[in-house]
């Protein structure tokens, strides 16, 4: 069993980095499957020295539309533009070194000093021609995109130009700042003379320094004009892209739209029929008559047998029906090995077709799209069905990584196999229609369908998944944990999606209702993933660090580390790999809503117009921007503490009372990150945040006292400690165990099981005992009165005996026996006693109080009882009529036995 983990694990994690790659070829290749609406047509290109360059329209041809030159071009422009810009590197590397060549000469070379002067004012020309081409619009989506990438290449290069000036800079000036010192007016500098050969160098550090400030001046401004510029082709894009959604078209229920889409059928399948032809001619032309026949034939039979290689692939994965109970890591990786075999071969044969016919000059841009709408909707096709199947395991319960019964597992199985395939046609049906240059009524229809299919096989799925949380209940509670959780927060949103894409196709919003459908489909396919991705690393950190592995030995071994600490890498490494998984899904998610990576850096900056108050800025994009950031982070930190609560803490050999300070602190902290980052987001710096600070400081001094006191007061026993989550502690009349210490006040569950809330402040200002504060240790008192004729010293031997024999009483520090005093009823002694854990208080002084009664008993040691004098007074007058109380000894009255 431990070598077939061993395997199953080492293949699953050979395996992983290829199933991301095929994941991410997924995402980023291929033709997007949303048709867009037109555009006009470019006002020119722009070409590589930075200018506009007007050309005629020309008409639409298999190479695609015009663009933005940067973004599209052919590949001999590509090329120039790679050597350009590697020779624009090499020039500047050069440069770059003359200018550090004169500064060790303290002589800056003016040639070298008018080339970095054109090549500043070479990216201000090309800046300010991408503005002048964005303010006049008509720019396609694929078009801004471009000229993001080239205001980002300005800014990187101007980014290079300052990391290599600015530590020359600082050269400069530490040198001059010599030299004027022997230039100062002080009596010390004055006796020395100054000679011409300083004066000489001094002037020309002062001529360096003076264009290198300009320099780095100009750089610093180039760089603040791409940002902003990155910003406002961004925020355009996205404009532009949102508008292709919400353009109205026809209805889905008007009879034109069908007309119109049935008169272009003829006239598409005119235009397959001459691509096919052209491509046949050209293989023809290029190979030859026989072999193009074999090339055609090679294509169909690796075509035809695509499906039959994978079932027989799938069949030889590491899930088999007679294992009924394998181990957490065998069955994630087998998950994982499932997809990759389902998506292997479709990705291999499309990549390896894709390298013959480019090898073979055969691949024009029209056949080229069509094959990689062919083959990477069929990768999806195999991913999607390979995901569900893994996930599900219809017929292996035992191998199935959701908590859903069999029936239902059998159910979206089912659902599945039927709908993904039809979806995944439809997709390659949109596709092709866009190499053919189909007219948007057919592509309406072909989007109106996949739109009602993705809607309606989201609400059967959801609908299965309901049924099945009715019927079993501790599904539901499995699906409360993890990542699983956030379906409950997902599947209504998906309710009211799918409903809302049908009413937006039936509305003639068609591209908006298949937009929100594909997202919905797209959620789903990454949720899946994600899922399988984590379980699979946390069942394979875990069962790589465990005890007894080949990892944990050669740490100990190498290191000397200890088997726990091994255990709290694993979830450090677990606990990394998580949140990369994430953000990968999450940069997934967002990919489809025309966010590049270029976005990242100008994110935080408003995209609405913004509302002036005095010094301060808002808008209400900022504002929800604000609200988003601090609900995100401070989710992230909630996710985060509950991973150090749950998973990492508990390895560690802190006590309870740490562990929950570490813990509350990292709230707090992550708390404070949310606040400071939404603020920054909505737009407020260090001043306007002062002015906040000072309209709380009147809120403070108005009537938030006493919660600021109790919020400080709590960072002060985190900090000090001197209560801790798990003490026990005495306030006034109420004793218990501190549960929770919030921000202003802290729980204390009594012994009753009540709790009692104190306010943060009582517990630093006042009185508090503390019986574990520093450690557990705690001593007890057990009085013992005996009768006055007893030997004190056969008394002593008595407890002493009952304390040693208790499991549960120190050796160290010992039990000590005190004569206390002689009483007035007998004497008095004490037994003292130390437990290392003084939450056994009650059930320890029990035990002694029945050990050392049961032992008095035996030695016939007498406990006496209490005396009591009584005087009674009446009102006669005649002492003899009056009635007698006399004492009594104790000795008289019956004695009860010990």
């Amino acid at each position: 069993m431990t070598a077939g983990r061993h395997r199953s694990g080492t293949r699953a994690a050979a395996v992983m980095a290829s199933v991301l790659l095929v994941f991410a070829c997924m995402l980023f290749g291929g033709n997007s499957a949303i048709a867009q609406t037109s555009h006009n047509a470019p006002f020119g290109l722009l070409g590589d020295d930075g200018t506009i360059q007007h050309t005629q329209p020309e008409p639409v041809s298999g190479s695609g539309d015009a663009s933005v030159s940067g973004n599209g071009g052919s590949s001999g422009d590509t090329t120039a533009a790679s050597q350009n810009k590697g020779s624009a590197q090499t020039n500047s590397s050069a440069r770059t070194f003359r200018i550090q060549s004169a500064i060790a000469s303290d002589l800056l070379d003016p040639g070298v000093a008018a080339d970095v002067q054109k090549d500043i004012d070479g990216w201000i020309s090309r800046l300010n021609t991408i503005e002048v081409a964005i303010q006049r619009g008509g720019l396609s989506p694929d078009q801004l995109k471009g000229l993001e990438s080239r205001v980002l290449e300005v800014d990187r290069e101007a980014e290079r130009f300052l990391r290599a000036v600015q530590p020359m800079l600082k050269s400069v000036d530490e040198r001059l700042s010599g030299l004027e010192d022997v230039a100062s007016g002080d009596k010390q500098a004055a006796k020395i003379p100054e000679t011409e050969s300083l004066i000489r160098q001094r002037e020309s550090l002062q001529a360096v320094q003076k264009f290198l400030n300009s320099f780095i001046k100009q750089a610093e401004v180039v760089k603040i004009q791409a940002y902003d510029l990155s910003a406002r082709v961004a925020t355009q894009r996205r404009k532009v892209f949102i508008d292709s959604l919400l353009v109205r078209t026809y209805s889905v229920a008007d009879p034109a739209l069908w007309k119109e889409a049935l008169e272009e059928i003829p006239t598409v399948d005119n235009s397959a029929r001459l691509l096919l032809r052209d491509w046949y001619s050209l293989v023809r032309q290029k190979v030859g008559g026989p072999l193009s026949i074999a090339v055609m034939a090679a294509f169909l039979i690796a075509l035809l047998s695509i499906w039959p290689m994978r079932r027989r692939l799938l069949k030889h994965t590491d899930r088999h029906q007679e294992v009924v109970d394998p181990s957490p890591l065998r069955r994630s990786s087998a998950a994982l090995v499932m997809v990759l075999a389902a998506t292997f071969v479709p990705a291999l044969f499309w990549y390896a077709f894709y390298t013959i016919i480019n090898l073979l000059n055969v691949a024009p841009p029209r056949v080229e799209g069509a094959i990689n709408a062919m083959f990477l909707t069929g990768t999806f096709a195999a991913f999607s069905l390979g995901l569900i199947t893994a996930v599900t395991a219809p017929s292996l319960p035992a191998w199935r990584m959701i908590p859903v019964s069999d029936q239902t597992a059998l159910k979206l199985y089912r659902h599945s196999v039927i709908i993904i395939p039809l979806y995944s046609a439809f997709i390659l049906i949109s596709g092709l229609l866009n190499v053919l240059f189909a007219k948007d009524g057919l592509k309406l229809v072909v989007g109106s369908a996949m739109t009602v299919i993705a809607a309606l096989m989201l609400m059967r799925g959801l609908r299965i998944i309901a049924t099945d949380q009715e019927e079993d209940e501790e599904a539901v509670e499995e699906l409360q944990s993890g990542i699983l959780a956030i379906w409950g927060w997902i599947a209504p949103l998906f309710w009211i999606g799918s409903v809302f894409s049908i009413g937006a196709v039936l509305a003639g919003y068609i591209w908006f209702g298949w937009f929100v459908a594909a997202q919905m489909v797209w959620i789903v396919i990454v949720f899946s993933f994600t899922h399988l991705l984590l379980q699979f690393t946390d069942d394979a950190m875990s069962d790589l660090f465990r005890y007894g592995t080949r990892v944990t030995r050669a740490l100990r071994s190498a290191m000397g580390f200890r088997s726990q600490t091994s255990e709290q890498i694993g979830v450090i490494l677990s606990g990394l790999l998580r949140l990369l998984i994430i953000l990968f899904a999450l940069f997934s998610l967002i990919v489809p809503w025309g966010f590049t990576s270029g976005d990242l850096t100008g994110m935080f900056r408003p995209v609405l117009n913004a509302v002036h108050l005095g010094s301060l800025r808002f808008s209400l994009a900022s504002l929800l921007g604000a609200l988003i950031v601090f609900a995100a982070i401070l989710g992230l930190t909630r996710i985060s503490k509950r991973w150090l609560e749950d998973r990492f803490l508990p390895k560690t050999r802190m006590d309870i009372g740490l562990r929950s300070s570490i813990s509350i602190g990292f709230g707090y902290i992550g708390f404070i990150i949310a606040t400071l980052l939404a603020l920054a987001y909505a737009g407020l710096n260090l001043q306007n945040i002062a002015i906040v600070a000072g309209a709380l400081s009147v809120g403070i001094g108005l009537g938030l006292q006493g919660i600021v006191n109790n919020f400080v007061s709590g960072l002060i026993m985190l900090a000090e400690r001197p209560i801790k989550v798990g003490d026990w502690v005495v306030v006034g009349a109420d004793q218990g165990y501190v549960r929770r210490i919030n921000v202003r006040a802290t729980e204390i569950e009594t012994f009753e099981r009540s709790t009692v809330i104190v306010p943060n402040s009582n517990l630093i200002s006042g009185v508090v005992k503390n019986w574990m504060h520093g450690s557990s240790l705690g001593r007890i008192i057990v009085p013992v009165r005996v009768t006055f004729g007893t030997d004190p010293e056969l008394v002593r031997d008595i407890l002493y005996a009952a304390a040693r024999t208790h499991p549960k009483i120190t050796s160290y520090p010992p039990p000590d026996v005190f004569f206390m005093a002689f009483g007035e009823n007998g004497l008095n002694f004490e037994l003292r006693v130390y437990l290392p854990d003084i939450n056994d208080f009650l059930i320890v002084a029990s035990d002694l109080h029945f050990e050392v009664f049961k032992r008095l008993r035996e030695a016939n040691i007498e406990i006496p009882l209490p005396q009591r004098d009584l005087h009674l007074r009446s009102g006669f007058d005649d002492k003899a009529d009056r009635p007698r109380v006399e004492a009594v000894e104790i000795d008289d009255l019956p004695k009860p036995k010990a």
